[in-house]
């Protein structure tokens, strides 16, 4: 039908009258409008580009949020264990699943702990040594896959350092004798937080990875 329709639209017609002139040829423009769109199919309406912008910020600041409470409910479910913490393992696991978006959760972290504890300096040193840590996780993840056995000694390692890491306002204080000094005496803790990091890493990173991995994948976090 439409190669018959097409065919006929190219022969031209003449008027009736004798050496009347030809009429004008017919077009596809010259056939009516709804006559066109009838083999069209309907097109459909996308989704407002904004609604779908809004809806994507919405969802990750109600998983940041989660984040957040699920780390603060960690940290202070063993605030009764000298340098024993869950802090270190849910910062490299949600790196590993949620990327850059772990960096505002460090942050707000900071901002929680602070409001509750009152400012000093493990502020500061807060506000560099958990970023540190997402960044050497992400690292890893940009060049590989974030294992069981990395996350470990990571774990390990970033407690075993933790008081160099915390010494260094004491430079910028005292000086490097005061920073030295700060760092030797807490060594034994340093110590007791490598060994907690590191088995709490080695029997908790499976499950619980695997627990969000599932979460993630059903569109929950």
């Amino acid at each position: 039908m439409v190669t018959r329709l097409n065919w006929c639209m190219k022969v031209p017609a003449r008027s009736n009258e004798p050496g009347g002139e030809p009429m004008p040829e017919l077009t596809q423009e010259s056939i009516p409008e709804p006559v066109q769109k009838t083999a069209q199919e309907p097109a459909k309406e996308p989704k407002h580009e904004s609604l779908r912008k809004a809806d994507q910020t919405v969802r990750n600041i109600a998983i940041m949020g989660v984040m957040l409470a699920i780390i603060e409910a960690g940290k202070h479910a063993l605030d009764f264990l000298p340098n024993v913490e869950l802090v270190t393992l849910f910062f490299m696991l949600f790196t590993k699943h949620f990327g850059k978006k772990t960096y505002l959760v460090a942050v707000a972290f900071t901002l929680i702990e602070t409001a509750i504890f009152g400012i000093h300096n493990w502020v500061i040193m807060y506000l560099y040594m958990w970023p540190l840590l997402i960044t050497v996780v992400r690292l890893r993840k940009h060049h590989g896959e974030v294992t069981h056995g990395f996350c470990c000694i990571l774990a390990g390692v970033f407690g075993l350092f933790f008081g160099a890491l915390c010494s260094i306002p004491y430079w910028f204080i005292g000086g490097p004798s005061m920073a030295f000094t700060w760092w030797i005496a807490g060594i034994p803790y340093d110590i007791i937080h490598c060994v907690s990091n590191f088995l709490i890493c080695l029997v908790l990173f499976r499950p619980v990875n695997s627990l969000m991995a599932r979460a993630h994948n059903q569109g929950y976090l």
